[in-house]
């Protein structure tokens, strides 16, 4: 049998690698940390659709190179994130998953990864504002390659979005948590 198709009631394994495991079976952890990956997963593809462009249009068509940088990330990063969530959410143990989040923790897979795939979207302006400016930018003044400005850019903006996304999370699961204190599913002590 596979790891990814094992599911046990079995809690993880003590240790670091337990530690680690139960860490990233909290939803915030692991959207952050798949999204994380997913980007930089996403990251190859781009660059690669990045120096074509320019390879194509010439490294003067600077606004053509954003623009076939942002359907390449956005096809990928996407693609990417669905397998990354699918893997998180098959994996031994994730069935049995004591912390999960009030919030969320009810959703089947389809659902929890396209509620996420909205949020993105939702903070998508910011992420491709701060990430293809920064690429342009740095094409245009510095005239930097395009494979390293759309990582730099896309450093950037990531990073900006993933901060703001967790506390767009972190908040949605604090409020679900005190409606099911309030109608008492949870007890008032609960750790949320």
């Amino acid at each position: 049998m596979r790891w990814w198709t094992v599911h046990s009631d079995q809690p993880p394994a003590p240790g670091f690698f337990g530690r680690l495991r139960r860490l990233y079976q909290r939803r915030i952890v692991n959207v952050n940390v798949n999204v994380i990956a997913a980007g930089a997963i996403a990251l190859l593809p781009t660059m690669l659709a990045a120096h074509g462009a320019r390879s194509v249009f010439g490294a003067d068509a600077y606004l053509l190179i954003t623009g076939v940088t942002f359907a390449a990330d956005a096809v990928s990063d996407v693609a990417a994130y669905y397998v990354l969530h699918w893997v998180a959410n098959n994996m031994r143990g994730s069935a049995s998953r004591a912390n999960r989040s009030p919030a969320y923790g009810h959703l089947p897979f389809l659902k929890d990864a396209t509620l996420v795939q909205f949020e993105r979207m939702c903070i998508s302006p910011l992420l491709y504002g701060i990430a293809l400016s920064t690429q342009y930018l740095m094409m245009r003044v510095s005239h930097a390659p395009p494979a390293w400005a759309t990582v730099v850019g896309f450093a950037a903006g990531i990073g900006v979005t993933r901060v703001i996304h967790t506390l767009w999370m972190w908040r949605a699961e604090r409020k679900a948590a005190a409606k099911l204190r309030e109608s008492g599913v949870l007890p008032s002590t609960a750790n949320d």
